[in-house]
Order: structure tokens, then C-alpha cells, then sequence
């Protein structure tokens, strides 16, 4: 075999490698250009049905269907309020001191932004022009019980947004315990703080006036000016247990 002859066979047996190798590969091609996904024996929305008398696809839910995460067994739970529609002045369920600094930390991550850490409402948000809201330390708000936040966070109020798709029904109300410990921090009697909290509220007065302005014996039945130190989580968890 000559030189000329083997270069031809080569040839010939090349484009029929050529060949073959397109045909698997159209053949592969055509498996997965099937359209089963695409095109499903299924009803769109609103797409005509004549199985039903009103020939829509899309059936209504059936009467008192209740979304799954959506029933409300304990309305005062979820909204806030009494059958009466008043705020609710107790809570539902036991506020310790870790619901207290659960409702702390959601606080600080949803509320503080406009409402600052001490809920004066002087926030990063409002620092930057956005309208400021009243704050947790005007006699209003200082006199509302707990359940007006809950209903507040749950529905709205004025340009502030519902916030029940962010905090949970039980964070809502954990934040409302935070917000009347902040009223106490803010405006708390001394006879109502422990020692701890009263030494603390001395010290601060130390570094802030460079003198002892307070001394300590528990006889001033005044409120504490803000730049004393904020009676501890522990006092304030008293002070809202015995508020249920």
C-alpha cells in the first residue's frame, strides 16, 4: 500500500468518524430540547375552566379558611388590645430579664434608627431630616400601658409604618417592655434603684460634675436627671412584673 492509498483510507474513515460523532450529538441535542417542563397540563391564573359552573380555573378559599402562621386565637396577643379596644395594661405572657433584652436588641436594630437608644426619637434617621417622632419620655407616651405599642408596631401610626411582617407577635411585645424600662431608666426615683444602681448613679454623677452631688442615703424621693446612669435590666424587669 502506497503512501497516496493509506492517506486516502485515513481520510475516509475520518469523515465517517465526523459523521457518526454529529449524529450522536444531534441525537443528545433533540433528548434535551423536550419541552415537558414548558408545557404542563396545568391551569394558569384565571385561565378558562369549563369543569366549573363559573368557568374560572381559580377557586376562592372556602369560608373561614385561615392562612397557615395567620390564626389568631388570643386577640390581645396579637394586637394589643382588649376586647374593648383599649390597650392592653398587662402583658400576655412572663417578661423576664430575657424577654427584656431580647425586646433591648430588636429595639436597637428596628427602633433606634428614629427612635435613638433612649428613645428621645433623636435617631440617626431623623439627624438626617426625617420627621421626629415623640418621644417615649413625654407624659403621654410615659402614661400609655403596654399594649398601645403593640397595636402601634402591629398596625402604624402617623408616618410611621406597620411593623408586624418584621418583629414577631412575642418580640412586639418584648420591645414594648424594653420601651417602658427606658421610661424608667430616663426618670427613674431613687428610692425605686438598688444599691448597685445607686452607687452607679454616683459615680456617673462624679465624672460628670466633678463632685458628689447625690449622697447616696436613698432620702431623695426625686426623679434622676438622664445624665445618671440607667437603673439595671434586673430593676426594671421588677418593676414591669409587678406592673402585670
Amino acid at each position: 500500500m502506497n503512501a497516496k492509498t493509506f492517506l486516502r483510507g485515513g481520510g475516509v474513515w475520518a469523515g465517517r468518524g465526523i459523521h457518526v460523532f454529529a449524529l450522536a450529538f444531534l441525537l443528545l441535542a433533540s433528548v434535551g430540547c423536550r419541552q415537558d417542563m414548558h408545557n404542563q397540563y396545568k391551569f394558569e391564573v384565571y385561565e378558562e375552566n369549563p369543569f366549573f359552573e363559573n368557568g374560572m380555573s381559580s377557586r376562592p378559599p372556602l369560608p373561614h379558611t385561615v392562612a397557615r402562621g395567620q390564626l389568631v386565637e388570643d386577640p390581645v396577643l396579637h394586637t394589643g388590645l382588649t376586647e374593648s379596644l383599649e390597650p392592653s395594661p398587662s402583658y400576655p405572657f412572663e417578661i423576664d430579664r430575657a424577654a427584656l433584652y431580647r425586646g433591648q436588641r430588636r429595639y436597637e436594630q428596628i427602633c433606634s434608627p428614629c427612635h435613638d437608644r433612649v428613645g428621645s426619637g433623636n435617631g440617626m434617621i431623623v439627624q438626617r431630616g426625617y420627621k421626629q417622632p415623640t418621644s417615649f419620655h413625654d407624659p403621654r407616651l410615659r402614661a400609655e400601658m403596654p399594649g398601645y405599642f403593640v397595636s402601634v408596631m402591629t398596625k402604624g401610626y402617623g408616618q410611621m409604618g406597620a411593623y408586624a411582617h418584621i418583629l414577631s407577635v412575642h418580640d412586639r411585645w418584648r420591645v414594648a417592655a424594653y420601651i417602658q424600662a427606658l421610661q424608667l431608666s430616663q426618670s427613674a426615683r431613687a428610692v425605686e434603684l438598688t444599691a448597685e444602681d445607686l452607687e452607679a448613679v454616683a459615680t456617673n454623677e462624679v465624672a460628670a460634675h466633678g463632685g458628689n452631688d447625690y449622697d447616696g442615703d436613698g432620702s431623695d424621693t426625686g426623679t434622676l436627671s438622664a445624665t445618671g446612669a440607667s437603673p439595671s435590666a434586673e430593676s426594671n424587669v421588677a418593676h414591669l412584673s409587678g406592673a402585670k
